[in-house]
């Protein structure tokens, strides 16, 4: 569902605080994560997704922002979010594919969705399938061996289906894992693999729209998101022990306070840059 530049604004505003009030409500940590990857996943499936694609989520940290996005195209109800996290709830860290039908597979392990993304990508080549496979990662998943067995393999088979998105983070290395997992090392590492790698600002909705379109390369696409370690919220940059913390009621406020202030901006930049546009063509 396309949407114009003034709608896309409102949809961006809206998902973000409803994404806080998620967080908030259910007590669930690391709202870095959600801000780091939601203006991926809203371009992704307002602008990309078509019936034939599949798109896996990889990372647990993202799943609110997940699910929020599938409110947003009115396939989750605002009564669904209230409940997410709850006994009984059909929302859970990890979305299950049969209680949230537009979700691929249930990832369940850490790093384990790159694998079956690879899978199901294999599967539309094999079979003459049109469609893409869509799947988003973070920068910690990358300090796995089955991340990069999985990158391996989608080479090796020329899965020019396949899209995989990594949002790299700010958090140390997991025990025996690799310094550097930051844009700059990934894609170094990714390219060594022969891939075809772009490297955007994930926050910038021209330019994911940008690296979604088709490379020209009978290979997998992969895109490399930076994102500010903030996230839209000054105080998620005092480490990561202070992000991964649920919000309290006086940074929950502080974090509604500050979006609404940084959206507006946005806005209001954004339709001076137009109104400049139209001018220069009169």
């Amino acid at each position: 569902m396309k949407v114009d530049r003034r709608s896309w604004d409102s949809v961006c505003r809206k998902a973000r605080l409803r994404m806080l009030q998620m967080y908030y409500e259910s007590g669930v940590g690391d709202v870095r994560g959600g801000l780091s990857c939601l203006d991926l996943l809203l371009v992704i499936h307002h602008d990309a997704l078509r019936a034939s694609d599949r798109f896996v989520v990889s990372e647990s940290r993202f799943v609110v922002a997940y699910y929020v996005t599938l409110w947003t195209l009115g396939k989750l109800t605002d009564e669904d979010l209230c409940r997410f996290h709850k006994d009984g709830s059909r929302l859970n860290q990890h979305p299950l594919n049969q209680e949230i039908d537009h979700s691929a597979v249930a990832t369940g392990g850490y790093s384990s969705g790159l694998d079956r993304a690879t899978g199901l990508a294999l599967a539309k080549q094999m079979a003459g399938k049109p469609g893409r496979v869509y799947c988003l990662t973070s920068g910690r998943q990358w300090q796995t061996g089955e991340c990069w067995a999985g990158l391996s393999f989608a080479h090796r088979k020329r899965l020019e289906n396949l899209t995989v998105l990594a949002v790299p983070d700010e958090r140390k290395p997991m025990p025996g894992g690799i310094e550097g997992d930051d844009v700059f090392s990934l894609a170094a590492r990714f390219r060594a693999f022969g891939t075809h790698t772009r490297e955007i600002d994930g926050c910038d909705p021209r330019a994911i729209r940008r690296a979604l379109r088709p490379n020209g390369h009978e290979l997998p696409q992969f895109i490399l998101a930076l994102t500010p370690k903030e996230g839209d919220v000054s105080f998620l940059e005092h480490g990561p022990d202070r992000a991964a913390l649920p919000l309290s009621e006086v940074q929950y406020r502080q974090a509604v306070r500050e979006i609404e202030e940084k959206c507006a901006k946005l806005s209001a930049s954004r339709s001076l840059m137009l109104r400049a546009v139209r001018n220069s063509h009169s």
